[in-house]
């Protein structure tokens, strides 16, 4: 079992690790991307197969667990961008496949 954190920054040379969420799914995880993932105006940690929610209040509370939610699909990477121009975040996972043509 794996364990996500964030990282505080105190200043340059000090960083303060906090736990976000322990379990299974992580271990196959590869990368992540900080995203809205619920428009709720607070930065959200996206992976494949799960993403945590940020409950706020983390300058006065760090260590508050994130909530998990998983959704299906796989991918090796996973990226975020306004795909469409209408002003919101959508993350993805990169896929890719490739094949030979026989002849």
């Amino acid at each position: 079992m794996r364990t996500a954190y964030w990282f505080e920054r105190v200043s340059d040379s000090t960083w303060v690790r906090h736990k976000i969420a322990t379990g299974d799914v992580f271990d196959t995880q590869l990368g992540a991307v900080a995203v809205d993932c619920d428009l709720d105006g607070l930065v959200d940690v996206a992976y494949s197969l799960v993403w945590l929610r940020n409950p706020g209040g983390l300058s006065d509370q760090p260590d508050t667990p994130w909530q998990a939610h998983e959704y299906g699909g796989k991918g090796h990477d996973i990226l975020s961008g306004d795909v469409n121009d209408d002003g919101f975040d959508v993350s993805k996972s990169l896929f890719w496949s490739s094949r030979q043509d026989s002849g």
